[in-house]
């Protein structure tokens, strides 16, 4: 057996004020079977604008599947002060199996909520630090553009180079052929156009992908100036010439195309 008394809240209603109060000694009840639930429930009033609200942090769900059988004894209003105060007695039949289903119930959808909830703010964040990244972005982009000088507007030359040591089963000719591909890759990310362009790109794979887009069409005069092999070591040196305006559009073009994942991991440096 149990009883409660509940002081009406400005919000409720008569009907409602009487629920409360046998939801107060449906709850009561439950907590004198043990101690499944005294850390989970909790009563709460607030008073807004004036007006007071009563809540309780247990699922009134888990009070009812724990209940298989309830008994009213004794229910009563009186007037406390200016509120009305509704008691109500009650004999209760409390299943605990139900009871133990019904928290574990209640503990997953608790932990589901506090997950939603550290995701929403994730995302949020997440959101923030994309808006962040593309306006660096498109600071980089005037700064760039402002940046070159009017002579720049016309080709100028790079140069890069590369060394390789290589094993078996990779032959010479092979290995001569990943040097001279990287000697281009290395003009490129080390001529000031491309830096420039690319100042708050930090993401490697993304870098890498402009670079092979650059190298596919945008070179010209591509000369392979020296190459050498000595003890399975080659090494290649190349010269050429990039417009440092179709640098800047290529990026602006690429990174205009990528997905809000793909500009998300502009900032994070993967190989």
């Amino acid at each position: 057996m149990a009883d409660a008394t509940y002081l009406m809240a400005d919000t409720d209603t008569l009907s409602g004020a009487e629920e409360n109060a046998l939801i107060r000694a449906k709850r009561k009840a439950v907590e004198e079977v043990g101690v499944y639930i005294e850390t989970s429930s909790q009563d709460s009033e607030m008073e807004v604008d004036g007006k007071t609200s009563w809540t309780n942090s247990l699922s009134v769900r888990t009070i009812a599947a724990a209940i298989t059988k309830t008994e009213i004894l004794d229910k009563r209003r009186t007037l406390e002060g200016e509120r009305l105060a509704f008691y109500v007695k009650i004999k209760v039949t409390v299943g605990l199996d139900a009871l133990d289903e019904a928290i574990k119930r209640q503990q997953a959808f608790d932990q589901l909520a506090e997950h939603q909830r550290r995701l929403h703010t994730e995302n949020s964040q997440l959101k923030a630090e994309l808006d962040e990244l593309r306006n660096q972005i498109r600071a980089s982009r005037m700064g760039s553009v402002a940046s070159v000088p009017a002579l720049q507007n016309h080709p100028m030359e790079i140069v890069g180079d590369y060394r390789y040591f290589y094993h078996d089963p990779m032959t010479a000719a092979e290995a001569k052929q990943l040097a001279y591909t990287e000697a281009i890759r290395m003009a490129i990310d080390n001529s000031r156009s491309f830096m420039d362009a690319t100042a708050f790109i930090t993401n490697t794979a993304f870098r890498h992908h402009l670079i092979q887009i650059i190298a596919s069409g945008y070179l010209k005069d591509v000369k392979l100036v020296e190459q050498t092999e000595k003890n399975r070591t080659v090494y290649a040196k190349v010269r050429a010439t990039m417009n440092p305006h179709e640098v800047i559009s290529v990026v602006e073009r690429e990174v205009g195309r990528s997905s809000e994942k793909e500009l998300l991991n502009l900032g994070q440096n993967r190989p």
